[in-house]
């Protein structure tokens, strides 16, 4: 009999070295994003986006209004004007009024809500930019008619430099209002009649990439 060698042929050697190749390749490190931070298999490319993003500033805005709002002609839609600051940077509304004027371009998270008086009907608010509505953009909300409900408005949306956003609104029932609670010294701060944040999402990067 022809017994089987216990050597491994040639070419069984060659295709065992392949499969612990593919099973098991050697990592590629690059140079840690800062000291003390573990190393990342990321190509440099990946590591200087990561780095741009970690260490340039992100530009937002929040505003307020303790002001009672309600509309100025009945049935007809109306911008909301935030009069009180509390922090912007490269976001502001000059003459506290309604245009939220932005100075840099980016994909922006808006977040508005409003506490509202009324008694029942429905409450839309929409964006609109430069003077024209947003389109699918609009929010319904059907009120129960009770005081203090609060409604809000939640968008992503991708601005250019020198544009700028209004948050309009026009209620079913006249009798709708905006409304704000005073504060209570020592005990609660005022509860604002309405609310805008607005902050830059690092996603601009991927958007303008990909």
């Amino acid at each position: 009999k022809t017994s089987a060698s216990s050597h491994p042929r040639s070419g069984d050697a060659s295709r065992s070295g392949d499969a612990m190749r593919t099973l098991a390749p050697p990592p590629t490190q690059v140079e840690p994003l800062e000291e003390g931070v573990s190393p990342r298999r990321f190509s440099p490319q990946w590591i200087k986006w990561f780095n741009d993003i970690a260490n340039r500033d992100l530009y937002y805005g929040i505003f307020y209004s303790l002001e009672e709002h309600t509309l100025e002609v009945p049935g007809q839609e109306q911008a909301i004007a935030f009069e009180l600051v509390q922090d912007h940077v490269q976001v502001a509304i000059p003459d506290k009024g309604t245009k939220i004027r932005f100075t840099a371009s980016g994909l922006y998270q808006i977040v508005f809500s409003g506490r509202v008086t009324s008694i029942g009907g429905d409450l839309v608010l929409w964006l609109r930019k430069n003077g024209v509505d947003v389109p699918a953009s609009g929010i319904r909300t059907a009120l129960r008619g009770v005081s203090g409900e609060y409604v809000t408005l939640r968008a992503i949306h991708a601005i250019n430099g020198g544009d700028y956003l209004e948050v309009i609104w026009l209620p079913e029932n006249e009798f709708t209002a905006f409304t704000p609670v005073a504060a209570v010294p020592q005990t609660t701060p005022a509860d604002p009649s309405v609310r805008i944040e607005i902050t830059q999402n690092e996603l601009w990067d991927v958007y303008k990439r990909f």
